[in-house]
């Protein structure tokens, strides 16, 4: 079986659209068709989304947001409890966690060619 997908990797949101039964839909995120584009890390945990921006509230600066916009520029990156993160690095974090989600939607999502 293959699975399609599009994943619009936003500088605010992400948003992951795939084809079932001819119709497209959204993957949902905690019960949202996106997910923040954001990550915190903070005691060597990385936290993606929503959840991460509640949590900045209290350790902003180990938040990381709007990070899509530093793509492509080598020289910015954010260092935060002595781990470097660049934007691909973030970048990464976030696809990761889409990945996860659509582990728990597809059972695993390696079984599909092209992922």
């Amino acid at each position: 079986m293959k699975l399609k997908i599009g994943i619009d990797l936003g500088t605010t949101n992400s948003v992951v659209a795939y084809l079932e039964n001819g119709s497209i839909e959204y993957l949902r995120f905690r019960n949202q068709e996106s997910i923040a584009s954001v990550i915190l890390y903070k005691d060597e945990k990385i936290t993606i989304g929503d959840i991460a921006k509640k949590k900045a509230v209290s350790s902003p600066s180990n938040f990381i947001k709007s990070s899509k916009t530093f793509m492509g520029d080598s020289s910015k990156s954010w260092n935060i409890e002595d781990k470097n993160f660049t934007p691909t690095d973030v970048a990464t974090e976030i696809l990761k966690e889409i990945k996860k989600t659509l582990n728990k939607k597809f059972l695993d999502v390696s079984e599909y060619k092209g992922l």
